[in-house]
């Protein structure tokens, strides 16, 4: 299993070397289902059913609403904000093992702030606090995906000096 998590982490690091980059939210947003999606899997196969996996995939379906929103042009009602907050901190405790798993947890809850987020710039600086957490936390689990975190690392500082207002 480790194999396919190492390969599926290599995937996504490449995935998060662009993630940044694209100039549309709703860009960022179909980037970020295959990021979580995959990365979700790889962290299953390396620690079997944890804060983190579980979270993977609650990200996923917070994205998908954020996305019809996005496309939409609707504002995300605070009522559904208060559900994933609530979603996000329920999850994460129902994977939790151990200590680290609250990196995880407290990572889900910046990337909610990303994902709900209405300007590219203050999505990357959610996103920026969120892979500073899961570089640390992957480093822990040796996972490939801390590849993945330092290249959306270097994506984001790229994204933030590139699309910054002048």
């Amino acid at each position: 299993m480790k194999p396919t998590a190492d390969i599926l982490g290599y995937i996504v690091a490449l995935l998060c070397l662009i993630g940044t980059q694209f100039p549309e939210r709703w860009q960022m947003l179909v980037n970020q289902i295959v990021v979580n999606t995959l990365a979700g899997i790889s962290v299953f196969m390396i620690t079997g059913i944890s804060s983190a996996g579980i979270l993977n995939f609650v990200a996923v379906i917070h994205i998908l609403f954020s996305l019809e929103h996005c496309v939409k042009n609707k504002k995300v009602s605070i009522t559904k904000t208060i559900i994933f907050t609530i979603t996000y901190l329920l999850c994460g405790i129902f994977g939790f093992k151990e200590e680290l798993d609250i990196l995880p947890i407290a990572a889900s809850m910046l990337f909610m702030c990303n994902v709900i987020s209405k300007k590219e710039q203050r999505m990357r600086l959610f996103s920026l606090a969120n892979v500073i957490i899961y570089i640390i936390y992957y480093i822990i689990i040796g996972s490939t995906l801390v590849y993945a975190q330092i290249f959306s690392l270097i994506s984001v500082l790229i994204a933030l000096f590139r699309y910054r207002k002048k």
